[in-house]
């Protein structure tokens, strides 16, 4: 008999562990879900920060586009004009 109550014991304390690892694993989960919940969080608001960004270098890089062509015109402009005069 005695063997059977040293076997019942390990069982029991087997279980026991068994039990308190899947709570360790049920929390571990828990944890790992929140945290991709906020890196996707987090990815939503950088993506529209770069949405934001890429617009705002979109704009200024079209009005620098636009000085350049005006100032391209202006000097063809004023070339024209010199060859009048010289021509």
């Amino acid at each position: 008999m005695q063997s059977d109550d040293l076997t019942i014991q390990v069982l029991v304390e087997i279980r026991d562990q068994i039990g308190q690892t899947n709570q360790r694993l049920d929390q571990a989960n828990a944890r790992l879900d929140r945290a991709v919940i906020e890196l996707g969080t987090r990815i939503d608001e950088t993506n529209v920060r770069l949405e934001a960004g890429l617009d705002a270098l979109g704009r200024r890089i079209t009005e620098s586009e636009i000085r350049t062509a005006t100032a391209i015109q202006r000097c063809k402009r004023e070339v024209d004009e010199l060859k009048q005069r010289v021509g």
